[in-house]
């Protein structure tokens, strides 16, 4: 990691608050696609399928990855090129993004 860091890291400032952001904007697009989807399938058509409640499950499972990003950017230092991070601090962030994978599977 030293030779790529020497080579090619240069010192651009990174917004770690970018991802929360977007997450946050597609996580309430996400929410109001399926509660006006359930909405429609409960009251206009009165037919709720299995990919209706799929796509519920689905979106409890989003809003739980949003939620874990917003806690690794703050706590986790999202917002640090990698070249920036200690050894120490690498490890913990290579643990939660395996955590973060082993969530999403």
């Amino acid at each position: 990691m030293g030779e790529y860091c020497d080579t090619q890291h240069t010192t651009i400032k990174t917004s770690g608050w970018t991802i929360v952001v977007v997450a946050a904007i597609l996580g309430i697009l996400s929410t109001a696609v399926v509660a006006t989807r359930m909405w429609l399938r409960i009251r206009v058509q009165r037919n709720v399928d299995s990919s209706d409640w799929i796509m519920v499950v689905a979106l409890i499972f989003t809003v739980a990855y949003i939620i874990e990003v917003c806690i690794a950017e703050k706590v986790q230092d999202f917002d640090h090129h990698i070249c920036d991070l200690s050894p120490q601090q690498v490890v913990i962030l290579m643990k939660a993004s395996i955590n973060t994978l082993k969530t999403i599977h």
